[in-house]
């Protein structure tokens, strides 16, 4: 009987706050909405429809792959294992959309006069600052998974 009491609290412990879902999701989406509002706004929503659908879909799936690694149990070493496994994923994912941005989302923009009025200027990241972020994402997350190993080596 106290196993399963002690399950269902390390079970609950680990999932993540609703906050923290929709916080994830609707960041990463922020861009596509921002697309698809001014899009509306413009009469171009016709010709940037598949755009602001593509980005919705490639970017909900990143904000979901950063909340992926968040179902490890609580504890000093964890938390500051869980903050380098977030920070690697971070990186990973601002930088794929950085690359989205700049050669898919930019491109398609700049070819509608009436939706370049609305917009300063598209973003462009150069490469590599994308590439440099992806690095040091895979780093980060290279350690954070020796450490781990080496936690459970301690703990043997």
């Amino acid at each position: 009987m106290e196993s399963r009491g002690s399950e269902a609290a390390v079970s609950s412990a680990r999932r993540h706050s609703p906050g923290a879902f929709w916080g994830s999701l609707i960041g990463f989406n922020g861009w596509a909405l921002g697309v698809a509002v001014v899009a509306l706004a413009t009469g171009t929503f016709g010709q940037l429809w598949d755009l602001v659908l593509g980005g919705l879909a490639i970017s909900s799936g990143l904000g979901l792959l950063v909340l992926a690694g968040d179902d490890r149990e609580r504890g000093p070493v964890a938390s500051a294992l869980e903050a380098m496994d977030l920070c690697g994923r971070l990186l990973i994912s601002i930088a794929v959309l950085a690359l989205l941005v700049t050669h898919w989302v930019t491109p398609r923009i700049e070819r509608i006069p009436e939706f370049m009025k609305l917009v300063q200027g598209p973003i462009r990241v150069p490469d590599l600052i994308s590439i440099s972020l992806a690095l040091a994402g895979a780093v980060v997350l290279a350690f954070e998974r020796r450490s781990i190993g080496r936690t459970r080596e301690k703990q043997v």
